[in-house]
């Protein structure tokens, strides 16, 4: 019995050598997007975040995001492998976004992490 358990062992350690598991926090699982894929990704999309807000990214150019009792309007763009909004008023913003796994997040200016589903 315990060369049999003791041959199962060295089986499933064999088995195991050739593996290698990722997970979605896993830098080496992270793709960073870039500008042209930000761009089919966005443009005619609506984005939910999990945080309940909902951002429409129009094929005219122009944004709304919905969110926390406020819209916010403007225009946005891609360059330097981001999307960025001029809003009305006169702020902006530019942000990256990242896949990891089969999720799509988007990274604001302060590195923060915000996971987008997209649709549409």
């Amino acid at each position: 019995m315990k060369k049999l358990i003791a041959a199962a062992s060295v089986v499933c350690v064999v088995a195991l050598a050739g593996c290698t598991a990722t997970s979605p926090d896993d830098p080496a699982a992270t793709e960073n997007l870039t500008t042209s894929q930000i761009r089919s990704l966005l443009t005619g999309k609506t984005v939910r975040y999990d945080s309940g807000g909902v951002a429409t990214y129009n094929t005219n150019g122009s944004y709304q995001y919905r969110g926390q009792g406020r819209t916010s309007l403007g225009q946005y763009s891609f360059r330097n492998n981001q999307v960025c909004v001029d809003f009305i008023g006169g702020n902006q913003r530019c942000d990256s976004f990242i896949k990891q796994g089969g999720s799509y997040y988007l990274v604001n200016g302060r590195g923060q992490q915000f996971r987008a589903r997209i649709e549409g």
